[in-house]
């Protein structure tokens, strides 16, 4: 039996006559004084009317309750700070539920915010927000509860720039703010990788 071949990722999946695998890569526009012998013999191949397998069906990749490191950052003033990004990988959709919580230095203050987003990513392009389909907000915020005057902050804001996704927080003028970020996130990456 002659070999045979299938298409793989990237790649050209020979089986020799007697088993054996080889795996090379081949350009339909490569010059044939140029190729290597298994793809010069793989064109001569496809010449005689020949047609490969096709590729096996990448896996579904998903991944559940990854945990996001514990974020910290201080606010002393009104300025806007950065206090999480995330990149969003090539063809990847991307769920985090989150936990905000901000609580001033003399502990009279507390803001505590539980919100869900939701970001996806194609192979071309930038990533973009996954609109709620109730309301179309791009974070969904499950709960907000605040003591004192951390009711009159501003809600974190959380925008997509690129692949990342940006969430900063904002403070008070002249008081101090500790934040922190927790929280887990999903990911669904239907090209497996």
């Amino acid at each position: 039996m002659p070999s045979t071949y299938k298409l793989g990722p990237g790649t050209i999946i020979e089986t020799t006559e007697d088993g054996t695998v080889l795996t090379f890569r081949y350009d339909p526009n490569t010059p044939d004084g140029k190729l290597n012998q298994q793809a010069g013999i793989y064109r001569v191949w496809l010449a005689a009317g020949n047609t490969p397998s096709p590729a096996d069906p990448l896996p579904l990749v998903f991944s559940a309750g990854q945990q996001l490191p514990s974020q910290r950052v201080r606010t002393t003033n009104a300025t806007a700070t950065q206090i999480f990004s995330f990149t969003i990988p090539v063809a990847t959709e991307w769920t985090a539920t989150l936990t905000m919580r901000g609580i001033t230095d003399d502990m009279l203050n507390l803001r505590v915010i539980k919100a869900e987003l939701t970001v996806a990513r194609g192979p071309t392009g930038g990533a973009v927000f996954i609109p709620a389909r109730t309301g179309g907000a791009n974070v969904d915020i499950r709960f907000d509860r605040a003591i004192g005057t951390a009711g009159a902050w501003p809600l974190p804001s959380v925008t997509v720039v690129g692949n990342d996704v940006i969430i900063k927080v904002t403070g008070a003028a002249g008081t101090g703010i500790n934040w922190l970020l927790t929280g887990s996130y999903e990911t669904f990456t239907p090209g497996g990788s």
